[in-house]
């Protein structure tokens, strides 16, 4: 046990340690700070250069989609035209189709009056 001595004016006496030191050191104060601040700064340009990458993938993206958009609206087109174009043919087959059967029926020995005699 130590024996407490009567305190000068203007003397300073040293506290005894305890399990927690409480005392703040200015300079490390500062560097905390300092470091905070160029964390947060740091994790903000980080954010803000993530950011900017997303939009510029969004703006090549919808550029993109718009390109495929509008080739698939021409392939639609380019589709519904050709098939116009089979329709067409298909009725001009079936025509020539109709035409040389009616040519056939003509010619047939049946239908000429002259072969007549000759079928039977």
């Amino acid at each position: 046990m130590t024996i407490n001595a009567p305190q000068v004016e203007g003397e300073v006496r040293p506290r005894g340690r305890s399990i927690f030191d409480f005392t703040i050191n200015v300079q490390s104060a500062f560097g905390a700070f300092a470091g905070a601040a160029a964390a947060c700064a740091l994790g903000y340009f980080t954010l803000v250069s993530r950011v900017e990458k997303l939009e510029g993938k969004d703006v090549v993206h919808e550029d993109r989609m718009s390109r495929i958009e509008v080739g698939m609206r021409e392939q639609r087109g380019e589709t519904n035209q050709q098939l116009r174009d089979i329709k067409d043919g298909q009725k001009e087959q079936s025509n020539k189709i109709d035409e040389l059967r009616n040519l056939m029926i003509q010619n047939s020995p049946v239908g000429r009056p002259d072969m007549r005699r000759w079928v039977k």
